[in-house]
């Protein structure tokens, strides 16, 4: 260690510098010791910000009870008190009980510790389980809570959050020496937002009866939709047609793969692959069964409605619930 970095600060140089300290593990002593000479010579500038920042580099790079030394003083200069006492506390503890230094690292350390103010954080017994606290951003931990601790003088923030209540804030101004007890608690609870609206239930039975217009320039464009939706209901009914027949076809191999067993049937593979491919063919159907109709209604109308000749008019479509599965009914007048 070059002896530049046996300085310090002040009165201390004498007592504290002269000395060499313990021996330390190098890591990269000529940076350290480079950094060392800017830092004191920042700090004798009055840079102290820019002297703590090599201080600490400094240390890194190349332990030593004489830069920690440098660094807690610096750090009082900053008014970052709480961290030059931790400092001071490390300074002592590197120093051997027979190192000269120690008796006025031990002097700075009680000054001090008398400078630096303490916050005591207290949860409210009203707090619900799941409250975090936080001091100026960063969690304090429930073995923090109910004991004082040193923090730097001036502003704080502590925030306190709780599921399902508001966060609250409380902010304190701590000057040095104060001793400050603050009991905190959530905000309060949260109003439950409304939950979704029930959906609304389709009706088991509709007759809609579109009312006889007159015959307008609109019938022009009416009557194609109308032919496009009358071809697509024939598509639709022949399909639904179709695949009836196929559910019919498929439910008399399941009869023949099957067997009956009290209130069950035992099926084996391809009476099984029977049942499944009965069951979609009879969904499809009634899909397009409905679909069709549907759509030849609504053409029909659309082709009816756009003549130019007054026609009485009306079309109805009706879907009724069985348990046992469905009936489709639509017609009309004319």
């Amino acid at each position: 260690m070059g002896s530049s970095r046996k300085l310090v600060l002040g009165s201390l140089c004498l007592a504290l510098a002269c000395a060499a300290g313990p021996a330390r593990a190098e890591t990269d002593p000529a940076v350290a010791e480079a950094l060392f000479a800017a830092g004191r010579k920042a700090f004798d500038e009055g840079r102290f910000s820019e002297a703590c920042d090599k201080f600490a580099e400094s240390q890194r790079l190349d332990p030593g009870a004489g830069t920690l030394i440098n660094l807690a003083a610096c750090r009082e200069k900053t008014n970052e008190l709480a961290l030059a006492w931790e400092i001071w506390r490390q300074a002592l503890t590197s120093l051997s009980p027979s190192d000269p230094r120690r008796p006025e690292v031990e002097k700075r350390l009680a000054t001090i510790d008398s400078r630096v103010p303490r916050l005591e954080i207290r949860l409210s017994a009203s707090a619900p389980p799941g409250t975090e606290v936080h001091r100026d951003g960063v969690q304090v931990g429930s073995a923090q809570l109910r004991t004082p601790l040193p923090v730097n003088p001036g502003k704080h923030s502590i925030e306190v959050t709780a599921p399902g209540r508001e966060p609250k804030r409380y902010d304190v101004d701590l000057a040095e020496s104060a001793r400050t007890v603050l009991e905190v608690e959530p905000g309060s609870a949260v109003e439950a937002e409304a939950g979704p609206a029930a959906p609304a239930q389709p009706a088991v039975h509709a007759e809609p009866r579109p009312e006889p217009a007159p015959p307008s320039e609109s019938g022009s464009s009416a009557r194609p939709l109308g032919w496009v939706l009358g071809g697509v209901g024939l598509v639709g009914v022949a399909v639904g047609a179709t695949t009836g027949i196929l559910a019919f076809q498929k439910k008399e191999q399941m009869e023949k793969d099957c067997t009956p067993r009290g209130s069950e049937l035992a099926c084996n593979g391809d009476g099984l692959d029977a049942a499944r491919a009965g069951n979609r063919y009879a969904n499809v159907s009634t899909v397009s069964f409905v679909l069709g109709a549907l759509s030849l209604g609504v053409g029909s109308y659309l082709l009816l409605s756009s003549s130019s000749t007054p026609t009485r008019t009306g079309a109805r479509v009706g879907v009724v619930a069985h348990p046992r599965g469905g009936a489709l009914s639509f017609g009309g007048s004319f």
